[in-house]
Formats: C-alpha cells, structure tokens, sequence
C-alpha cells in the first residue's frame, strides 16, 4: 500500500483506511472503514511515540550538527514526523524537516528534492543525502543534483550507474565528515 502511495496510485486518505482493511480481509477478518479508520488513529498513535533510531544515529546525528545545518526529507506524515522526531529528542538538530505533504511531492520526486533544496541557501554541490532505500532515496537524490549516500544495512545488491557512496553503518558518516 505504501508502494501504491508513492507512485501517486492512492491517497493518504485511502492508505490510512485501506492498508488496515485490506490485510483484515485478507486474514477473513471483515470490518468496516470505520474501524480500519480508528486502527489507523491508533497506529499512528503508537508510531509517533516510538523513541526507535537507526543503529548509531544519535552519536552521529550529534556529530554532524556540529559541523553542518541538517535537514530531513521525508515521504511519512507531518504530524507523524515530527512526533516521532520529539520522542526521539532530535527535533532540534534539523534546521528543515521537510515531509512529502508541505512539499507536494513524494520521493524520489525531484520536487520535494528541490522543495528542500531551495529552503536551505545552499547550492546543490554543497548537499548530500543519506537514504536506506536506494529507489526512492539515493535515485531522487542523484536526479535532483545531489550526492546520495547509502545507508545499506541490508547488504542489498544493486546494479546501477548512478554515482553514490554506500555504507553499512551510519559512524561510516565520520569517515566523509
């Protein structure tokens, strides 16, 4: 469902309902859209408040801020983000968070790329972007002028002629930075 979302095949409004519905259906479990509704509240909910990072991302994040204005660009919903982004006390490392919603575009868009972009001053030569999902991230980086960087933590293969740099680890970051 998430996949069809991206693509621009569903809207948010039929994601947050269906993704609840079609899997209860699925597993013979027939309930209406209200109650898929009230799943999705409620899941949402419990998503926001999870204090849960990638492996390393604290120490790195902190370590950056030092150095470097931080961003986000992210395909999830506002008020999720910045939720999550509370729990997990990082809000204020990221000078811009910017969600596929404010942007009017999901990744790997150029759109919200340069949506981003144009809200931090900085020429694209002077941006990189870290991304775990090589089609969505390191692709709408690369066609948006920026440098990808890969966070590969799941050793995935991929044959590409796309420049970008993998690592395994988000310390790796220390290595460029």
């Amino acid at each position: 469902m998430w996949n069809k979302y991206r693509e621009n095949k569903v809207s948010k409004e039929f994601l947050e309902v269906h993704r609840f519905s079609d899997t209860l259906n699925k597993l013979e479990i027939y309930e209406d859209d209200f109650f898929s509704s009230n799943l999705n509240s409620i899941y949402l909910d419990i998503l926001s408040k999870q204090h849960n990072t990638v492996k390393n991302a604290g120490g790195i994040i902190e370590y950056l801020y030092r150095k470097y204005p931080l961003g986000i660009i992210t395909n999830g919903f506002d008020s999720v983000q910045r939720k999550k982004l509370n729990s997990c006390m990082l809000t204020d490392y990221f000078k811009h968070i910017v969600t596929s919603e404010k942007a009017g575009a999901l990744k790997p868009s150029r759109k919200i790329f340069d949506y981003a972009i144009s809200l931090t001053g900085l020429e694209r030569s002077e941006i990189v972007f870290v991304g775990d999902e090589f089609d969505v991230d390191i692709k709408g980086a690369n066609e948006s002028g920026i440098t990808g960087i890969w966070l590969n933590t799941r050793n995935e293969q991929i044959d590409s002629h796309l420049k970008y740099i993998e690592i395994k680890d988000l310390s790796d970051l220390r290595k460029f930075f």
